[in-house]
């Protein structure tokens, strides 16, 4: 099979791949990159902060794949480190959120004299 035809098989059966560094340049600690992009409802015109929110996740162990459709429009997965799977970033960022929400300190109580 030619390079052309098994591209229109994949798009055809929308075979995921591995995001590589062309599209999510790497893990990084962005922490408040999630809660900016929960806030804003999933600002998607905001490329710098949807790449922000793909390192953090990377960093966290996530894993991202994508696969581009008949319209050649680029689709992604965000695969969190338990194996659960969203086509939304929005709702990957609150299992982020709501995870951490666990392993958040108590507040902490200031004396003013």
């Amino acid at each position: 099979m030619d390079e052309k035809a098994e591209e229109l098989v994949q798009r055809e059966c929308g075979i995921w791949r591995p995001a590589g560094p062309d599209l999510v340049p790497g893990a990084a600690p962005c922490p408040d990159a999630i809660a900016l992009y929960v806030r804003g409802k999933g600002t998607k015109h905001n490329h710098s902060l949807v790449a922000d929110v793909r390192k953090h996740l990377l960093y966290l162990g996530w894993k991202i794949e994508f696969w581009v459709d008949k319209e050649d429009v680029l689709r992604f997965r965000y695969i969190s480190p338990e194996g659960k799977c969203y086509q939304s970033l929005v709702k990957a960022c609150l299992d982020v959120t709501a995870s951490n929400k666990d392993n958040l300190p108590l507040a902490s109580t200031r004396v003013v004299d």
